[in-house]
C-alpha cells in the first residue's frame, strides 16, 4: 500500500508505525492468533522464523525498513538507499522487506488516523470520495495481476487501487487494492462502507459506475451516512430514474427490490434483482447475475436531484 500524507506531523506518522512494530514484536502472534492466521500473514514463512525476524540487530530494523518504504520516492531502489543515507545493499533491503507481513502495514495506517485530527467537516458532515485508479507493477506472468491484450502481447502486471480520502482533511480512511483483472470497485466501496462504523455525519461522494441497487443498500444501513452519486440517466440507467421526466427535478423515488417473480412480486410491481441464490445449480456463463446481500423484498428510498448545466446538458 503506498500513501502519500498530506501537511501532517511526521511524529505522528512515527508513532503510528512504531505502534504497529510494537505490535508485531511483542503480541503480533496473540493479537492474530486463531483461524485464517495463514491467510492475515500471506506469506510463505514458516511460523517459527516469522516469529524471530528482526531480533537481531541490524542496521535495517523493522522501523527502518517501513519508514523507508512509506518515504521512498519511486526511483531506483539502490538511489533510494544511497539518498536514505543506510550502508546496505538493495538484496540485504528486499530480504528485510519479504519478512514484514501486510497486516504491518495496515496497523501503521490505522494508527495513523486515529491520531490525526480530522476535524474539518462540511455543514457538520465529514466528505469522503471514493474512485479507482491503477498502479503498474513490475512483470511477473504468475501474479494475479498480470494482464494481456491485443496491444500488449508480452504483458505487463497492475494492481487496482480504491482508496476512501477524505477531502477537506486530505487523509486516506481506507483503500482497497485488488488485482487489475480482478478489480471490483463496487465490491471494494461495499466493504469500505460495511467495514467503518462512520459513528458521526458522513456524506461519501462518487462518480458514475458505482450506482447499483446492491450499494445504495448499503449506504441506507448505515443511519450516521448519506451519499451523492452521479448516475447514468440513458437507456442503462435504474429502471426508477429512466422513468423520471427529462428536466430539472428534486424528488424521492420509493420502489421494493425482490430477489424472486412470484406473481404478487409482479404485481406489487416490485424490481428484480436476479441473483445466482441457488448454490446447488450450475448457472450458465450467459445468465445475467446481480450482487445483493440483503433481504428479500427489501424496500428502498433516496432522493434524485437533476440539475440543467450551462452546457444544456443534465
Amino acid at each position: 500500500m503506498m500513501l502519500k500524507i498530506v501537511n501532517t506531523s511526521p511524529g505522528i506518522l512515527k508513532q503510528g508505525i512504531a505502534d504497529a512494530v510494537f505490535c508485531y514484536d511483542v503480541d503480533f502472534w496473540e493479537k492474530y492468533s486463531g483461524t485464517d492466521i495463514d491467510t492475515v500473514i500471506d506469506t510463505d514463512t514458516e511460523t517459527e522464523s516469522v516469529n524471530t525476524n528482526f531480533t537481531r540487530k541490524r542496521v535495517l530494523t523493522m522501523e527502518k525498513t517501513i519508514n523507508l518504504l512509506l518515504s521512498m520516492q519511486g526511483g531506483r531502489l539502490k538511489k533510494e538507499l544511497y539518498e536514505s543515507g543506510i550502508g546496505v545493499t538493495a538484496s540485504a533491503f528486499v530480504q528485510q522487506r519479504k519478512k514484514i507481513p501486510w497486516i504491518v502495514f495496515e496497523d501503521a495506517f490505522e494508527n495513523f488516523n486515529r491520531r490525526c485530527k480530522d476535524t474539518k467537516t462540511y455543514k457538520g458532515y465529514r466528505v469522503l470520495a471514493v474512485d479507482g485508479t491503477c498502479v503498474n507493477m513490475a512483470r511477473n506472468p504468475k501474479a494475479e495481476s498480470f494482464m494481456q491484450n491485443a496491444s500488449n502481447l508480452k504483458g505487463y502486471n497492475q494492481l487496482h487501487v480504491n482508496p476512501l480520502y477524505d477531502v477537506l482533511n486530505k487523509t486516506y480512511v481506507h483503500c482497497v487494492i485488488q488485482p487489475r483483472p480482478k478489480q471490483d470497485e463496487v465490491g471494494a466501496l461495499a466493504y469500505m462502507v460495511w467495514f467503518h462504523d462512520f459513528e458521526e455525519k458522513t456524506l461519501i461522494v462518487a462518480d458514475r459506475g458505482y450506482e447499483s441497487y446492491n450499494m445504495f443498500a448499503y449506504f441506507l444501513e448505515r443511519p450516521s451516512v448519506d451519499f451523492l452519486i452521479r448516475v447514468k440517466q440513458d437507456r442503462s440507467a435504474m429502471r426508477e430514474i429512466a422513468k423520471l421526466p427529462m428536466m430539472e427535478l428534486d424528488t424521492d423515488v420509493s420502489f421494493t427490490i425482490t430477489t424472486t417473480q412470484t406473481k404478487a412480486d409482479k404485481g406489487n410491481g416490485y424490481i428484480l434483482v436476479q441473483t445466482r441464490k441457488n448454490k446447488d445449480r450450475v448457472y450458465s456463463d450467459k445468465t445475467r447475475a446481480g450482487r445483493w446481500d440483503f433481504p428479500s423484498p427489501y424496500p428502498m428510498k433516496f432522493r434524485v436531484v437533476r440539475i440543467l448545466l450551462d452546457t444544456g446538458e443534465y
